[in-house]
């Protein structure tokens, strides 16, 4: 729930040994958001591909 509705990127798409899928997402406002771009802990956080929902035209930043 302390994620919900922050804006994020998609840095990975993985699969683990147990064939599951998981969006590795960094949160774009998070301060420490560049050691999640180098696959630090704690600044990553993974996700099911049906909880993550992307921005529509309307939303999007920029």
């Amino acid at each position: 729930m302390a994620l919900s509705n922050k804006l994020a990127t998609i840095e990975s798409i993985e699969r683990d040994f147990e064939d599951r899928v998981h969006v590795a997402v960094t949160i774009d406002d998070d301060p420490g958001r560049d050691l999640g771009l180098e696959r630090m802990p704690g600044h990553r956080f993974f996700f099911a591909p049906e909880e993550v929902e992307p921005l529509g035209k309307q939303d999007s930043v920029g």
